[in-house]
């Protein structure tokens, strides 16, 4: 019958509206961004191991300070020279582009008015992946060791800095240049200093 509305109609008008809406949905659908968040605290940790080997080779042992003790004079020669060589290892657990900076204040009896200085060798070395291989950085007196400087980067792939110290011995091959053994004309006496390794980030 015309004008008649039948329940198929309006099951045909509801699925149709349906489709209608859900297209609509899809081409006005809007974006929403979450914000994704994460903080990495800084991280500037360094720590030095120092270790001691005999003058005359031997494997190296745990020290607490550079200790030279009481010098042995070499009759042939007419030197002191120590029965110990140091090497302070540094370490860095750091997520900055750090320094690593060496100042030292002089090994000084002020009493005497004089100093051991230019007597003691100071060689800095990159130390390789496994312990066994080492560049030379650089070798120079105690006194020409203040504010000697590395950065990050050098070290990258595991290296780390490793930093010899010794009397010098008079041998101009191993002694850093302007190096010399300590003789006679050094004053009798205790001479004592600091050396300090520095990390900024």
């Amino acid at each position: 019958m015309k004008g008649r509305v039948t329940l198929l109609d309006i099951l045909i008008c509801l699925v149709c509206l349906g489709v209608v809406a859900g297209s609509a949905m899809l081409t006005f659908a809007a974006t929403v961004n979450l914000p994704v968040i994460a903080i990495v605290p800084s991280l500037n940790n360094l720590t030095v191991t120092l270790l001691r080997a005999p003058a005359g080779g031997g494997n190296w042992t745990s020290a607490s300070s550079i200790d030279f003790g009481t010098l042995t004079f070499d009759n042939t020669n007419k030197i002191f020279k120590t029965n110990w060589y140091y090497a302070a290892d540094v370490g860095t657990e750091s997520n900055a582009d750090w320094t690593i900076t060496h100042t030292r204040s002089s090994i000084n009896n002020a009493t005497l008015g004089d100093d051991l200085d230019d007597n003691v060798n100071v060689v800095f070395v990159k130390k390789g992946v496994g312990g066994t291989n080492e560049t030379e950085l650089d070798k120079v007196t105690f006194a020409n060791s203040n504010n000697k400087g590395y950065i990050k980067s050098a070290f990258a792939g595991g290296y780390w800095l490793r930093i010899y110290y010794g009397v010098a011995t008079g041998n101009v091959t191993t002694d850093a240049p302007g190096a010399s053994p300590i003789g006679l004309g050094k004053p009798a006496g205790k001479y004592q200093g600091t050396s300090t390794i520095t990390m900024s980030p």
